[in-house]
């Protein structure tokens, strides 16, 4: 590191990498959940509407037991790549949320998202995954519009509970034929 020239001190490769990992899942590549926290409260400042796609893999706990975790985690890589891969806007954030589970925060109104989702579902139950492993992918979904904030303190526990309704909504999700469910600002799930 310089400052007007002068070495004022050095980042090592191993420094680098320990920074990383506090935000990067290193697995997946893909930015740990804070990323869709930081970058909800983003759009919201910026008068955006948010909405949050959380998406469950389906029945992970018997792929790992079945086909041992090297392969669980082959599994994980390969739908972090198809989500990379389908992300095509500025407005869109990816994260691994944790274990099988990964958010996208969009700026889309629900029935946007609700099409993306359909989209993705099916692009994941399509894929050729390594020793024809069936993947598939539940998912739920919940936006809230900027005039659902009424003040700061109000935009940090919104997003907690918008986070919280997704993720309750990809486990209804499971029990639907089409593996998605839309909680829209009438289902009031408790965070």
């Amino acid at each position: 590191v310089k400052e007007k020239n002068i070495v004022v001190g050095f980042v090592t490769k191993t420094v680098l990498k320990i920074e990383l990992g506090r935000h990067v899942d290193l697995l997946t590549g893909l930015y740990k959940n804070d990323y869709i926290f930081y970058n909800a409260y983003k759009f919201i400042k910026k008068g955006k509407q948010v909405s949050i796609i959380f998406i469950d893999l389906d029945n992970f706990g018997f792929i790992n037991k079945k086909y041992g975790h090297v392969n669980g985690d082959k599994i994980l890589k390969l739908v972090a790549s198809i989500l990379k891969e389908n992300i095509t806007s500025d407005d869109i954030c990816l994260c691994r949320y944790a274990g099988d589970e990964f958010a996208i925060l969009t700026s889309y109104c629900l029935n946007e998202s609700e099409v993306f989702a359909k989209k993705l579902i099916k692009l994941i139950r399509k894929y050729n995954f390594p020793d024809e492993i069936l993947v598939s992918v539940s998912i739920g979904m919940t936006e809230y519009k900027v005039d659902d904030f009424n003040d700061e303190n109000d935009i940090f526990d919104s997003i907690n509970k918008l986070v919280n309704n997704a993720s309750l909504a990809s486990t209804k999700a499971k029990s639907t034929s089409s593996h998605l469910f839309v909680a829209d600002n009438k289902d009031k799930m408790k965070a």
